[in-house]
Order: structure tokens, then sequence, then C-alpha cells
């Protein structure tokens, strides 16, 4: 299911429980006006299907990296 760019900036705002300072320009030539990711290949390959929707995924992102934040800032 496609989701806007600003659904996805309000949930990492909920996650972290900090606002996002956000700078509107214009769009460059190159950018797709959308795009989203088919699934179906990894459904058909896999037998996989997406378990949670994006909410809860960056809410387990979010919460993953806060416990694990100092072992993830040492990755280059």
């Amino acid at each position: 299911k496609p989701v806007a760019l600003n659904e996805v900036i309000r949930a990492i705002e909920e996650a972290t429980e900090r606002r996002a300072v956000i700078r509107y320009e214009e769009r460059h030539a190159a950018d797709p006006m959308m795009t989203w990711a088919d699934t179906a290949r990894a459904q058909n390959l896999l037998n996989w299907t997406p378990a949670v929707n994006i909410e809860e995924g960056i809410r387990r992102t979010v919460h993953w990296y806060m416990e694990n934040r100092d072992w993830a800032r040492n990755l280059t």
C-alpha cells in the first residue's frame, strides 16, 4: 500500500516524540511523482507477506534503535 512521505514523517515524529523540521523545496526534475515497493515477488518466491503496517514498523524500528544505539552508532 503506498504511503505518503508526510505520513511516514508523522509516524516517525510519534515514535520518537520529536517534531521534524520540514523544509519544502521544488521537486527536482528527475524525482518521480510517486513510487512504492511491490512485494508480490517476495510473496511468490519467499512465501512472505508483511506482518505489520508502516506505523507499527516505524515504532518497532525506533524502539530497536533506541535499545541498540550504542552498537548502531559504530556501524560505518
